[in-house]
């Protein structure tokens, strides 16, 4: 009896250890997300994957940065879609999208960051990403005053002031040469 068990083996039933499970479980949330991620074909869907090429459990992001990478939030643009605006456009003229604002305006070129050429946005963004006092900073002053139901030209003098604090608060709050991306300031 002692040789057929040893040669055979009993059967013995070990619980699946519950880290096993935790992580099968988040590899297969992480699998169907990012096939979602790659197949929702969008004007956002396909800004965002121009800075966020796939999916990351470990990737930070606060609304306010969602707001900048798929254009919705407090921007004439996206406010004259669900008839917020009267206009789309900026009081310069332009199409007044987050782009625009951050990189292109001529009312706001105090500030301007260097719009990274396609293949640098990812790398562009992940600095801006890994400086944590960023999003807080975009919230406190931007977004959350446009949000808060000022006029429009109210909303462009105060995102203009305030996207000068912030340009100036990421370029000082980061060593030399290590936000690649960004630009000198304009107009100094």
């Amino acid at each position: 009896m002692r040789n057929w068990k040893t040669a055979e083996g009993e059967k013995l039933e070990i619980p699946t250890p519950y880290s096993y499970l935790k992580f099968k479980i988040e590899t297969n949330l992480l699998n169907d997300w990012h096939e979602t991620w790659d197949d929702y074909d969008s004007e956002s869907g396909r800004r965002t994957r121009d800075f966020v090429p796939k999916v990351n459990r470990k990737f930070f992001l606060s609304k306010y940065l969602i707001f900048f990478l798929s254009g919705h939030g407090p921007f004439p643009y996206y406010l004259n879609r669900f008839k917020k605006l009267n206009s789309s456009s900026c009081p310069c003229g332009s199409i007044g999208d987050v782009d625009h604002y951050v990189f292109r305006c001529q009312y706001t070129t105090d500030f301007h960051l260097k719009e990274p050429i396609a293949a640098h946005r990812q790398a562009w963004f992940k600095n801006v990403q890994e400086n944590n006092r960023v999003p807080l900073e975009i919230e406190k002053k931007i977004v959350r005053p446009l949000v808060q139901g000022l006029s429009h030209w109210d909303s462009f003098f105060l995102l203009r002031s305030s996207l000068l604090s912030i340009a100036y608060f990421i370029l000082s709050s980061c060593p030399a040469g290590s936000v690649v991306f960004f630009g000198p300031l304009r107009g100094k």
